[in-house]
């Protein structure tokens, strides 16, 4: 026993001196405004965002000993990011940043203009740039995919590529006594789902057959009002755990398995069987119940952050075999059953889906109708609720009618009442796509250019020079800008929609210049403008 002692004792003075190995990225008060794995639209949060106080402009850190490995520039995601490799085969990410430091931002313009676009990606030598911890690597900023200022921080093994929840290295320097919370849990049995708001759970729930669960809950820290992902579910069915979910971390394939795990916001308690996320635990039936006798079977979740603070709501389902007075859906002679564990063919009229094995996370059925619609192409209605696919499939579509120029076809995906472009290329009479879900589909048209609308053209000559630029239907594929007939940078932010010029300060303000923007959408159609500064 004291030998058995020491060992732990060793172990857990290891992992003290490994969490205690890299600094805060800010030298601020941390707060933050995002935890690591939160459910976000096809992916696990990658990184906590730390909040800089509503302002751009805060010093960036290094964490540790390493070097400026990369960095890159793009119109969303993480807008400017600094990449740094450290000496523990771990790798450092800095996220949505104003500006460089060193020289980098002088490699990053060099590069741009050299390949004459904004978005770039650097990699450099671990001799050119580096960093001992505490360094100043880069400035706070609001760039790309954000909705405020703040600090999005990521560390990741650079053998497996895999992410790794930050927050153990920080916890003494953010603290927390506040227990996440639980709104509802969902009962899916044969044939109905129920919902139920956690202030309702004394009362018994009435189930039969193969139950499982789903829980709706959030984090929350003290001096911040935001909420955030849950560390740790667990599942007890009488005093056995049959599910547990805890979000340490997740590899670059397994990110959009958060489709298996996510159901309309509330987290599975039970594993689909083609979730292969290692974050998940479960007893042999996947955490899913067999109510099948006439008394009260007891169940608790307990909720834990990662600094120990927890929540238990405990609930009873009584046995009730409600099957028999439950009508089933008729069957549908259209329909199709798609098998999560093989590969999976769809023909119909006008129409066939590949779906590689791999791919789905459970067992699911497509129907095969075929609605018109205003264009003459056919909506081929596959399933009225998404079906999450891993990687992705490949559809064709057959074209009924004849078009002068195919290159502004596209394959069109419904997402509840509106429709997006997944983008697709025309062959020999067929529309051709890769697509991650599976709704209804159709073939569209796309001829007209995207907008271009200078914003506040008057201030031109005190203010930056910028537009707003978008397209309605398959989006911006391309854009440049050229000041006297040479090429001149313009960041593109994707979220607010605009472009602006960078470096006005080199314009000859003592006379005038031509101004063209040239911005092209993913059908080809392009919009042209010239304007004098």
């Amino acid at each position: 026993m004291t030998q058995k002692i020491g060992f732990l004792l060793l172990f857990c003075g290891t992992l003290t001196r490994t969490f205690a190995q890299y600094n805060p990225p800010l030298d601020i008060p941390l707060l933050l405004s995002g935890n690591f794995a939160e459910l976000r639209s096809n992916h696990f949060h990658g990184g906590l965002d730390f909040k800089t106080q509503g302002v751009t402009g805060k010093p960036i850190h290094a964490v540790a000993d390493g070097y400026i490995s990369g960095v890159s520039v793009s119109s969303s995601g993480y807008g400017k990011a600094v990449y740094v490799t450290h000496n523990d085969s771990t790798m450092s990410v800095y996220g949505h940043v104003m500006s460089f430091t060193h020289d980098i931002g002088k490699a990053v313009e060099e590069a741009q203009y050299a390949a004459e676009t904004f978005e770039v990606e650097l990699s450099f030598p671990d001799t050119l740039y580096p960093v001992r911890q505490g360094d100043v690597i880069a400035l706070s900023g609001n760039e790309g995919y954000s909705f405020g200022p703040h600090l999005h921080f990521e560390l990741r093994r650079t053998d497996t590529g895999e992410y790794i929840d930050p927050l153990p290295y920080f916890k003494r320097q953010i603290g927390d006594t506040t227990p996440p919370r639980a709104t509802a849990i969902r009962v899916y049995q044969p044939n109905r789902t129920l919902q139920i708001p956690t202030h309702q759970l004394d009362k018994p729930i009435e189930a039969w057959g193969d139950v499982c669960f789903a829980i709706q809950a959030n984090d929350y820290m003290d001096k911040t009002s935001n909420r955030y992902g849950v560390y740790k579910v667990t599942l007890y069915h009488e005093d056995e755990i049959i599910f547990s979910s805890h979000t340490d971390g997740f590899l670059p394939n397994e990110n959009r398995m958060i489709n298996a795990w996510d159901d309309e916001g509330f987290m599975r308690s039970f594993i689909l069987p083609g979730n292969t996320w290692r974050m998940l635990t479960a007893n042999q039936e996947r955490g899913i119940v067999s109510i099948r006798e006439a008394r009260d079977h007891h169940f608790r979740y307990v909720l834990e952050d990662q600094f120990g603070n927890q929540s238990t709501y405990r609930f009873t389902l009584r046995g009730a075999d409600t099957l028999s007075t439950t009508e089933r859906e008729p069957h549908n002679p259209n329909s199709q059953q798609l098998r999560w564990d093989r590969s999976n063919i769809v023909f119909a009229p006008s129409l066939e889906l590949f779906i590689p094995r791999g791919n789905l996370y459970e067992d699911a059925w497509v129907v095969k109708e075929t609605t018109a619609t205003p264009t003459g192409e056919h909506c081929h209605v596959l399933s009225t609720h998404p079906i999450a696919i891993h990687k992705s499939a490949r559809l064709f579509i057959g074209v009924r009618h004849r078009y002068a120029d195919p290159s502004k076809l596209y394959v069109a995906q419904q997402f509840g009442r509106h429709w997006s472009s997944v983008g697709g290329t025309y062959e020999n009479g067929w529309m051709k796509a890769d697509i991650h879900s599976i709704s209804a589909f159709t073939v569209m048209t796309d001829t007209i250019p995207p907008s271009v609308k200078p914003v506040n053209r008057k201030r031109w000559r005190t203010e930056p020079v910028r537009f707003k630029i978008g397209d309605s239907q398959t989006g911006i594929r391309h854009y440049k800008a050229y000041v006297d007939g040479k090429f001149w940078p313009f960041a593109f932010n994707a979220l607010r929609k605009t472009l602006t010029m960078l470096h006005p300060q080199r314009l000859d303000r003592k006379q005038h210049h031509e101004l063209t923007v040239v911005v092209c959408d993913n059908c080809g159609n392009e919009t042209k403008q010239t304007y004098r500064l």
